[in-house]
């Protein structure tokens, strides 16, 4: 299963941009609905003026006031004034359009009483201009100016953008404040993780209030933590165990190995014994049986298989004990050369071949090393048919000796190259058949090429096995052990 990441926003960064987001659309909200219901209410106390204005014209006229001066008496600031006469006489603003001349068809003008309440055609008219007809019969004008309820608004509108501004960050601010505080509990977590990590493994959150959702995390992180030590306890015990019966079981076997020593080497010197008195009646009487001889022969060779198990179980013991090694500075190639001249002695039948560099000091236990060569070569004798070959190459590649043995046997098979290091492993294919092995030779190999800081390893190949020492070059620390 492919482990996916876990998004892990901000959550102080996520509460305040959604908060001044929140705030800020209701403040865009309520900014509209102010501003339509202020230029609404300034437009009705224009109009409102206008109709005061408009309403008092019939009564100055009955006042017997001149044309000229009912203009003067309505003109205000806000407002133009246009009066046309009976007798087509204009008064006030000349540029003053009255709504009877507009170029667009409008309500025909009403006419005006004093005291009447007749209302305005502010459906039909702009609100900010109205015609009416006089008692004496002119024609009044009077229009609104409207860009001072525009300026109004917009330093309104100003005025609400500034607040609105400075609203929200103050808003932010608070809100990230607030949010820091409500996140605390989750601080504390990560505390109390860090903590636990550093080896406080007692340490709980133990929530005050575990109804709330802060509550439900810390109770679940509590239940966690009470799993994991739980569990970190199960495996130390378990570790505990498991060393100590592992040190009981290298003790046994190093016990029993020493205690099978003496006796195989009585039965070994007994199997001898036979075999010569067998070889030596059957010269003197020319009629020796041959079952005896060869019944001693075999109790000599599987008495000699069952000593070098017993050695090799010793060797075992003591790697598993960290035995240490006696380093010196050895010459590698004489090592190399004086194992591959053995491996010849043993096998007349089989073509040795030593190749490479005839010379490379290294740091080394020579009797190891010399163990660790033995091994791979008499894994090869037994592995290589008559007429085969075996090669022995000694090079040095980056500071590391490289001693590389092949054969022309069956090989290693891919699945097995790394298989044949366990311990009492031994293969099902050709290269097993009659080998004698107890499966413990290239694992005891392996093990003392990494005590020396090296490798041993299984190298692919088309044809026979091929292995693999390596060793680096111009080690110094030396150590010493039984």
């Amino acid at each position: 299963m492919t482990a996916q990441s876990t998004p892990t926003p901000s959550l102080r960064r996520r509460v305040t941009v959604a908060a001044v987001g929140l705030i800020a659309a209701l403040l865009i909200g309520v900014g509209i609905v102010f501003d339509i219901v202020f230029g609404a209410r300034l437009t009705d106390d224009l109009d409102d003026e206008l109709a005061d204005l408009f309403y008092d014209a019939p009564a100055l006229v009955e006042l017997g006031l001149s044309p000229q001066e009912v203009v003067d008496v309505l003109q205000e600031p806000d407002f133009r004034v246009q009066l046309i006469a009976a007798d087509g006489a204009r008064y006030g603003d000349p540029r003053l359009v009255p709504a009877t001349e507009h170029a667009h068809p409008l309500p025909k003008p009403i006419p005006l009483d004093a005291g009447t309440d007749t209302p305005l055609p502010w459906g039909d008219l702009p609100s900010s201009k109205v015609t009416g007809l006089l008692p004496d019969g002119s024609l009044l004008t009077i229009q609104a100016d409207t860009s001072g309820i525009s300026r109004t608004r917009a330093a309104m509108r100003q005025k609400m953008i500034v607040g609105a501004i400075v609203t929200l960050a103050v808003a932010g601010l608070a809100v990230r404040f607030a949010a820091g505080r409500a996140l605390s509990p989750l601080q504390r977590l990560t505390a109390t993780a860090d903590d636990i990590t550093l080896g406080d493994r007692g340490r709980r959150l133990l929530p005050d209030r575990p109804g709330t959702e802060l509550g439900h995390a810390a109770e679940a992180f509590d239940r966690m933590l009470d799993a994991l030590e739980s569990a970190e306890q199960s495996a130390k015990d378990a570790a505990t165990v498991a060393q100590r019966a592992e040190a009981q079981g290298r003790r046994f076997l190093s016990d029993a190995a020493h205690e099978l020593r003496t006796p195989l080497a009585g039965i070994q010197a007994v199997a001898d014994q036979l075999v010569a008195g067998a070889t030596t009646q059957s010269e003197a009487s020319d009629g020796a049986p041959p079952r005896t001889r060869r019944h001693a022969e075999l109790l000599g060779n599987e008495t000699r298989r069952a000593a070098r198990l017993v050695g090799d179980l010793l060797d075992i013991a003591r790697i598993d004990a960290g035995a240490g090694l006696r380093l010196e500075s050895i010459d590698l190639g004489r090592i190399v050369t004086d194992e591959a001249d053995r491996a010849a002695m043993l096998a007349p039948d089989i073509t040795v071949r030593r190749t490479g560099e005839r010379e490379v000091s290294v740091n080394a236990d020579p009797t190891r090393i010399a163990q660790i060569l033995s091994n791979l070569l008499d894994n090869a004798r037994r592995h290589t048919p008559s007429s085969g070959q075996i090669t022995v190459h000694l090079e040095t590649v980056d500071g590391t000796a490289w001693v590389t043995v092949s054969d022309t046997g069956p090989g290693v098979a891919e699945g097995d190259r790394e298989r044949i290091f366990d311990r009492l492993v031994r293969l099902d294919d050709a290269r097993d058949q009659d080998s004698g092995g107890a499966g413990l030779g290239l694992p005891i190999a392996r093990a003392l090429a990494e005590a020396h800081g090296g490798s041993l390893e299984c190298l692919p190949s088309g044809a026979g096995a091929v292995f693999r020492l390596s060793l680096p070059i111009g080690r110094t620390d030396d150590q010493h052990g039984g």
